[in-house]
């Protein structure tokens, strides 16, 4: 049709052709015909007029070699499609021309039946090719284009001002500029203004992105941080190696590293003055190669070697799965980090591998914890949650701007029997789609919460992918629990200025406002047994277990690395621990010895290079300089003296949170010999929530009395959940919306 000087549109053209030959070329009866077809001979693909299916134009001439009449023309009652020519005053030419090419094209591809076998392989083979093309070009041709709206003139506009003042910028300012870094800067101030989770993903960004989304990546398992050493004034910065923070089990601390290990070399490659960043691109790779990591270890006077294989790393939102409390009790526990993709086949399986574990095959109670728990997919929250709540529960319903209400509904039985109990722990960490799950167990009576009020996100972001592997993570939507609350702890709204008339304040950082859900302006709302629950503030426990307060002495010494750099200490003057001999003990390791030798550590800052500061040592240290400028000595003698109070009321607080700061010290001494599934289970038994809630479980009449409060109401007819066209979402559906929370 090109070489005739046909239409350029004629992919439904083509398709027919390529039809019709693979028909004649498989010996099938299909032929083409002059005859205007009826309409409903036409394909049900074929929306278009007749004369929009097969045309040939009057210029041009046929092909010398599709012009010789042969074969049977009276096998034309298949395929039916009209010619129609485009000048009538030459229609009869063109009829005649048409028919020539129809009478050739049917001689051709109509073959004898009295044909060799090689004949008939080779036409079945060029059938077959000419058949798939012909679907493939259908396809292509008749799937409809999606619908794209025209951004209106004020977006084209702004586009085409960033884009002259960048160009501007780039070619005319004084000093040579990064115009990748001014975009970057220029966008993530502009979604800066809308919500903290409104966010633009560079290359890197958007691989992290990633591998939380999926929770897998091709690497050797390790968790790196800068190394860094002490001199004689205190801290500092050693570039020549990087300290491993966790070896995961099943990959690096199966190869032989441990947490604190010091890593020098990468294959041939020293790390002096390299970055996080390029160790983790001479780490990462191909699953299925190898690396060859160089690294010292406190303790130990040489350095070692070891070879690394890199894998497709899946990193487990199960962290602990395990059975707590007297064996007979038969109660569960599940520690549950995260809401990658696989979140729900993990939490499954766990459930499964303690039912076998118990005598009956029934488990009294399952400790479901969440604490510290950031979200992930939402179809994963849904996933977990349909391990619990009964078949056909509604588990979460998302609302857009203007888009349709979703309701999410369990499709499948749940894993546990109805007479299990169930215990949820939460804390202010606990948010998105861990507070889903809560919510939901929370509303359908399922189960109880214990511990803390979660973070409150009740917002919904999507993940668009952009050109030059880049994402845009953006709120598109509010989720409510069943009951119909939303928990959104936090009010946003685009720009605004520090200090606003309604309470709102700008974000540090950020120009969006923001501003707290007032007790007075929560709702109320009823859970399945009529048990009363509120919105606008997160998910409240059913059983408040308050957090013990964290003083400013400890977020000091985790920040400054105190309990790690003790732990290297520790190691070298106690080679059993490096032996590994305390591997699998129930004892505790920190004895009040232990204890006095860490408070002795850290008040020798140049042993330690550990430095004591409060949250206004800056304020005190500016007020001391003006006073001092001011000709002020004596008051500036009593702001010198302020500090060294506040110093040493730092050691105090030390005193008095001894368990807490043991336990940190108890965890970072075990992890230089003890993978992280086992040092958490030993961390289980000073954790006064999991005793709480394993104290809960045990006794069946108090579990009961906090879910028999009230009755069951009938649900509202007129809510969010029933107008605005609700759609239910099948299992293999929602896995296909791509939501990320």
């Amino acid at each position: 049709l090109v070489k005739m000087g046909g239409p350029r549109t004629f992919r439904p053209s083509l398709c027919m052709l390529l039809l019709a030959a693979a028909a004649q070329s498989l010996q099938l009866p299909l032929a083409l015909s002059l005859s205007p077809p009826p309409s409903q001979h036409l394909p049900a693909f074929v929306s278009s007029p007749v004369s929009d299916v097969f045309t040939i134009r009057r210029h041009g001439r046929m092909p010398p070699a599709l012009c010789s009449p042969r074969g049977p023309p009276q096998r034309a009652n298949g395929l039916r499609t009209a010619a129609m020519s485009a000048d009538p005053k030459d229609g009869e030419q063109d009829k005649s021309l048409l028919k020539k090419a129809v009478n050739a094209w049917n001689s051709l591809f109509q073959p004898s039946f009295q044909v060799s076998v090689p004949v008939a392989i080779f036409s079945w083979l060029v059938g077959s090719v000419a058949l798939t093309g012909a679907v493939f070009v259908a396809l292509v041709y008749l799937v409809p284009e999606p619908e794209i709206t025209e951004p209106s003139s004020s977006v084209v506009e702004d586009v085409a001002l960033f884009e002259h003042i960048l160009r501007d910028i780039d070619s005319g300012y004084v000093e040579k500029v990064s115009t990748e870094q001014l975009f970057e800067t220029g966008v993530r101030a502009m979604l800066g203004s809308l919500d903290p989770y409104t966010e633009f993903e560079n290359n890197k960004a958007a691989e992290n992105l990633q591998i939380q989304t999926f929770g897998t990546y091709g690497g050797v398992g390790l968790g790196l941080s800068e190394d860094w050493k002490i001199g004689s004034d205190g801290r500092e910065r050693e570039t020549k190696s990087f300290r491993v923070m966790n070896a995961l089990e099943g990959y690096a601390y199966d190869a032989g590293l441990r947490t604190g290990d010091h890593i020098f070399q990468v294959d041939d490659v020293k790390l002096e003055g390299k970055t996080i960043a390029d160790v983790t691109s001479l780490l990462r790779g191909k699953p299925g190669s190898d690396v060859r990591v160089a690294f010292y270890r406190d303790g130990v006077e040489k350095p070692g070697e070891i070879i690394l294989h890199r894998d497709q790393v899946h990193i487990n939102d199960v962290a602990l799965a395990m059975r707590i409390g007297p064996w007979a009790d038969s109660i569960g526990y599940i520690q549950l980090k995260g809401f990658a993709a696989d979140a729900g086949r993990e939490v499954k399986n766990a459930l499964l591998q303690l039912k076998e574990s118990s005598t009956d095959g029934k488990l009294k109670a399952v400790v479901l914890d969440l604490r510290g728990n950031p979200g992930g997919l939402l179809t994963s929250a849904v996933d977990v949650a349909e391990q619990f709540v009964p078949r056909g529960s509604v588990i979460v319903t998302t609302k857009g701007r203007d888009g349709p209400v979703w309701s999410y509904t369990s499709q499948r039985d749940p894993v546990l029997d109805p007479s299990t109990r169930v215990i949820v722990l939460t804390d202010r960490r606990t948010a998105s789609a861990a507070e889903i799950v809560a919510g939901a167990i929370q509303d359908h009576d399922r189960g109880l919460i214990v511990g803390e009020k979660t973070f409150g996100k009740g917002l919904v972001q999507q993940v668009a992918h952009l050109p030059y592997d880049t994402s845009l993570k953006f709120t598109v939507a509010k989720y409510y629990t069943p009951s119909g609350r939303c928990i959104q702890s936090v009010q946003y709204r685009e720009g605004g200025e520090l200090g606003s008339l309604d309470g709102s304040k700008a974000s540090e950082g950020k120009s969006y406002v923001s501003r707290e859900v007032k007790d007075g302006e929560r709702k109320t709302f009823k859970t399945s047994k009529g048990r009363l629950v509120r919105d606008g503030g997160g998910v409240e426990p059913d059983l408040m277990i308050p957090a013990p307060s964290q003083s400013e002495i400890e977020l000091q010494l985790v920040e400054q690395g105190a309990y790690l750099n003790f732990a290297s200490k520790w190691a070298v003057e106690h080679p059993d621990l490096i032996n590994e001999k305390l591997i699998w003990q129930d004892n505790d390791i920190v004895t009040p010895q232990v204890f006095d030798e860490f408070v002795r550590y850290i008040s020798d800052k140049k042993e330690s290079g550990f430095e004591l500061r409060t949250r206004f040592d800056g304020a005190i240290r500016e007020l001391s300089e003006a006073v001092s400028l001011g000709g002020f000595p004596k008051l500036k003698t009593e702001l010198d003296g302020l500090q060294d109070l506040a110093h040493s009321e730092l050691l105090i607080h030390i005193m008095e949170h001894r368990d807490l700061i043991s336990q940190r010290i108890e965890d970072a001494l075990r992890a230089r010999c003890e993978p992280e599934t086992v040092r958490i289970a030993h961390a289980l038994r000073h954790d006064q929530y999991v005793s709480k809630a394993t104290e809960i479980a045990m006794n069946p009449r108090a579990y009961d009395s906090f879910l028999s409060e009230g009755v069951a109401i009938a649900p509202a007819t007129q809510d969010h959940k029933t107008i605005l066209g609700k759609k239910q979402l099948s299992a293999s559906a929602r896995r296909a919306n791509g939501h990320y929370m």
